[in-house]
């Protein structure tokens, strides 16, 4: 049911869509969010959690914590940089790369059951609009951290 604010619409589809692929990801060892990391690990496995944070735009602390339940669950192993011992680099562990098909499947069908509907029109619309408001977001994040604290 469409409001008047569309916000609040938008603020939905986000807790919906999330929950979503929150189910998704618990069929198979994971948490929702998790899928980020293992998409990273899919195009470079190996990577530290500052370059999966800085590729993903997530703190670094974020990452460790999700790569600690990862690692929990039997999707990632940690290994020590064998020239730097105090890095830590993350992999995909067999069962890691195994569920890259189903996850994949399930993601997909996920979408197609959401978009379902949509004209092509309409998802040129959409995807424009989000993009601008991506863009409104981050445009607004570096304002913010460019003020300094008072004090």
């Amino acid at each position: 049911m469409a409001t008047l604010d569309f916000w609040d619409d938008f603020v939905r589809v986000a807790k919906m869509s999330r929950s979503a692929v929150d189910e998704i990801m618990k069929q198979y060892g994971g948490r929702g969010g998790q899928n980020h990391i293992l998409w990273a690990l899919y195009e470079k496995d190996g990577l530290t959690p500052i370059e999966l944070a800085r590729k993903l735009g997530i703190a670094a602390p974020t990452v460790v914590k999700m790569s600690s339940h990862m690692v929990a669950s039997g999707l990632i192993t940690r290994r020590r940089d064998s020239v730097d011992r105090r890095r830590v680099h993350l992999y995909l562990t067999d069962r890691g790369r195994a569920v890259k098909r189903p996850i994949e499947e399930a993601t997909r069908q996920f979408r197609r059951a959401t978009s379902a509907g949509l004209t092509v029109e309409e998802r040129k619309v959409m995807s424009s609009a989000l993009a601008k408001i991506v863009r409104n977001l981050e445009r607004s994040a570096r304002r913010v951290e460019s003020v300094e604290p008072e004090g």
